[in-house]
């Protein structure tokens, strides 16, 4: 995926001749069996879930640590930002263990090389 990425950014500043075809040259196209290769776009999807996952835990921890500083002492607030912090935190647990049995179960059935790249 990072090597179509930097194909195209290549391409785009002309590096890359005309006659040249993106995806024949990355990853995801066979070239010898003119297919494509489903498992890549998979991995994409997924890689492209976690790191969407994590970013919105991560913002929302941020929003619950905002609600906490302008609680200014009020009770209801105070507990509602802990909450927030809380869930936040256990978001980011979530998505901490489901990218770890992800790159497991990768591994168990032999599939390491479309591990993600983070």
């Amino acid at each position: 995926m990072f090597n179509l990425i930097s194909k195209v950014q290549a391409a785009s500043l002309g590096q890359i001749g005309e006659g040249s075809n993106l995806l024949l040259e990355s990853n995801i196209y066979d070239e010898t069996s003119s297919t494509f290769d489903w498992m890549e776009v998979f991995n994409f999807g997924a890689q492209v879930l976690f790191l969407v996952a994590a970013i919105a835990c991560f913002v929302y921890l941020v929003m619950g640590g905002i609600t906490m500083i302008t609680s200014g002492g009020e009770a209801a607030k105070k507990d509602k930002a802990r909450n927030q912090i809380v869930f936040a935190a256990i978001g980011l647990l979530i998505v901490g263990a489901a990218f770890a049995i992800w790159r497991l179960i990768l591994a168990v059935v032999g599939m390491s090389e479309l591990q993600i790249g983070f």
